[in-house]
């Protein structure tokens, strides 16, 4: 099982890196997505600077909004299960396999993250 991990990216030159340094740390097969939506605060240069082997960059060239940055990363996708991770760092890589645990264990076939529900 391969995990893919969108992470659209607007002007977040003060998060990016940390959050693909914690999902570089969670043990399991992945891929990362990153979609540059057009930032313009350096993100987007630090993103072709950070590149890695599994990683996939795709730059927006105008800010088209989340839900196209997620559409657009999903063309790329190769794993069995999604995950999008918020460039600003709002939900933690290390609840990554709790989050897809019902999911393998087939009892969902889909699972929301919330702040709110604990």
């Amino acid at each position: 099982m391969k995990l893919s991990i969108i992470i659209p990216c607007f002007n977040e030159i003060k998060t990016i890196e940390k959050v693909i340094d914690r999902i570089n740390k969670i043990k399991i097969k992945k891929e990362i997505i990153i979609v540059d939506d057009c930032s313009s605060d350096g993100s987007r240069e630090l993103i072709k600077k950070i590149k890695k082997k599994y990683y996939k960059a795709i730059f927006h060239k105008q800010n088209l909004g989340k839900g196209a940055a997620i559409k657009s990363a999903k063309k790329h996708v190769t794993g069995q299960i999604i995950i999008i991770q918020d460039a600003d760092l709002e939900y933690s890589p290390k609840e990554y396999k709790k989050l897809i645990k019902p999911i393998l264990d087939n009892k969902t076939n889909v699972v929301y993250g919330s702040r709110v529900l604990g």
